[in-house]
C-alpha cells in the first residue's frame, strides 16, 4: 500500500543513499535527505534515530549490492577476470561507493559503526579473490611464487581506483581515461598469475 510505513522508509533510505554517495557523510544533509524523500525529518529520524545511523543504513545497502560472486570459471584465469569484472560492475553500479570506501579510512568524523562494515566488505573482496589465486596455485594454473594476498590487494586497489578515475573524466567531462582498462586489469593479473 502506497504511504505504508515499509515504502516511506525505502523512499528514505535511497534518498540518504543518493546523498551520502554524493556528498559524503560530512557533506550530506538531513534535511535534503528528508525532501528527497518525501518526509518531514522527525520520520527520518524515527526510522533511522540519527545522521549516523541513517548513513549506516545507507552504506549497507549500497555495499549489499557489491557483490563478487562470479560463477566458476573454466580456468582459474577466467575465475579471476570474472570476479574482477564483477568488482567493477558494482563499484560503477553505484559509483558513490567508491568515495566511501576511502573516506571510512580517512574520514576521521566517518561513523565507527559504518567503517565496520566497508572493513567487513573489504575483507570479504580480498578474501574471494585470494581464494580465486590461491586455487589456482593449488590447480598449477598458477604460479606458486606469488602472494594471494598481494594478488588480491592491488586487484581490489586497482578496481576501486580506476572507478574513481572514470568518475572524475566524467566530472570534467572528458573521454574517459580508464576507457578499456577493465579489459587490461583483469589481462594483467591473470597474466601475472600465470606461469612463464
Amino acid at each position: 500500500m502506497p504511504g505504508d510505513g515499509r515504502s516511506r522508509k525505502t523512499d528514505i533510505l535511497r534518498a540518504a543513499e543518493d546523498e551520502f554517495a554524493s556528498a559524503g557523510y560530512a557533506g550530506a544533509r538531513v534535511e535534503r535527505i528528508a525532501e528527497a524523500a518525501g518526509v518531514n525529518k522527525q520520520l527520518l529520524f524515527h526510522y533511522y534515530e540519527s545522521k549516523e545511523g541513517l548513513f549506516t543504513a545507507s552504506v549497507a545497502g549500497l555495499l549489499g549490492r557489491l557483490q563478487v560472486q562470479a560463477d566458476p570459471g573454466e580456468s582459474p584465469a577466467a575465475e579471476i577476470k570474472a570476479a574482477v569484472t564483477a568488482l567493477l560492475s558494482g563499484l560503477r553500479a553505484s559509483p558513490g561507493i567508491v568515495g566511501i570506501v576511502a573516506g571510512a579510512r580517512n574520514d576521521q568524523a566517518f561513523p565507527a559503526a559504518a567503517a565496520a562494515l566497508v572493513r567487513e566488505w573489504r575483507d570479504r573482496v580480498l578474501t574471494r579473490l585470494r581464494t580465486t589465486v590461491a586455487e589456482g596455485q593449488r590447480r598449477g594454473y598458477f604460479r606458486d611464487d606469488i602472494d594471494p594476498r598481494a594478488v588480491s590487494a592491488v586487484a581490489t586497489a586497482a578496481a576501486v581506483g580506476l572507478v574513481a578515475l572514470e568518475l572524475d573524466d566524467v566530472a570534467s567531462g572528458s573521454h574517459p581515461a580508464a576507457e578499456g582498462s577493465e579489459q587490461t586489469l583483469t589481462q594483467l593479473l591473470a597474466d601475472y598469475c600465470a606461469w612463464r
